[in-house]
């Protein structure tokens, strides 16, 4: 009987998607498991039990995440078969538990005679105690790339994003690459910072370029450049917000003839500031 009940679970969890942390957690239980079956502290039986019920209460909470996006796409009248599951992401705020961030992209198909192709977006907060929607941004073509670029990940950034005196925002990164080609390797990433307000989200900056990644390689020889930004709040505001600090990095690199590795011809570091024009962040 215990075992058609593990089996169940299992299936459960199969049809749940982006239940990326399970097998990581499974790991962890068994490598533990062993520590602890070498020094005796409990027995297999209680280890049995404990098991089971923290994989239960996975199960539970995996479920109560499913409906909840459900919930939503129905609501918004989102079509399920347009959202990309791979690319979908959802986080809870860590600093307002009640509150949960979910980003819906959508996908509109390359069209022809085109090397460019665009993702809508739904972009919500949840509010768990609630049971409803409280904040939605939409964007139509929110995220466009082109070839050879495509779009890998979408992240949801909770920094220390503090615009004002009890104003915060949290952040989208979208990170995309052609990393499949060894030759002539690509990769960018992009920052959005949303403000909920009222029933809304407003976007306060727009798909800024937080870094990238090129090179031209021909086996050993060749070059790269590597762009990467740290934001930094300051205690200046233009029209009502604090300014934005970005302290960017940039690396070249060569390879060695030899191909015993790649040496640094040129490095720096440059700071611009983005400053809030009434609208949004905007690099000065």
């Amino acid at each position: 009987m215990v075992s058609i009940f593990i089996i169940f679970l299992i299936f459960k969890i199969k049809n749940i998607s982006k239940i990326f942390a399970l097998p990581l957690f499974l790991l962890s239980f068994l490598t533990e498991s062993k520590k602890v079956f070498n020094n005796n502290y409990f027995t297999m039986k209680q280890l049995f039990f404990t098991f089971i019920f923290l994989l239960c209460s996975y199960v539970v909470k995996a479920q109560e995440n499913v409906q909840v996006y459900n919930q939503v796409i129905k609501t918004l009248e989102i079509p399920k078969d347009k959202i990309d599951k791979d690319l979908y992401t959802e986080k809870v705020l860590p600093y307002d538990t009640d509150k949960k961030v979910m980003v819906f992209p959508i996908e509109k198909g390359r069209p022809e005679d085109s090397d460019t192709w665009c993702y809508d977006a739904y972009i919500v907060i949840y509010s768990i105690g609630q049971q409803k929607i409280i904040h939605l941004y939409k964007g139509n073509d929110e995220w466009c790339t082109s070839t050879p670029i495509e779009i890998k990940s979408i992240t949801i950034d909770t920094a220390l994003f503090i615009l004002s005196e009890g104003v915060r925002a949290f952040g989208i990164r979208v990170w995309g690459s052609n990393y499949d080609i060894r030759v002539f390797p690509r990769q960018e990433e992009h920052f959005s910072l949303f403000l909920p307000e009222n029933k809304i989200l407003r976007k306060v900056l727009n798909n800024y370029k937080l870094a990238e990644f090129t090179a031209d390689w021909d086996t050993c020889t060749g070059s790269s450049f590597d762009k990467e930004s740290m934001f930094i709040m300051e205690k200046k505001k233009t029209n009502g917000y604090f300014d934005i600090k970005n302290r960017k990095t940039f690396v070249v690199r060569e390879g060695e003839a030899d191909c015993e590795g790649e040496r640094i011809v040129n490095k720096g570091t440059e700071t611009v500031f983005l400053r809030y024009n009434g609208k949004e962040y905007k690099e000065e």
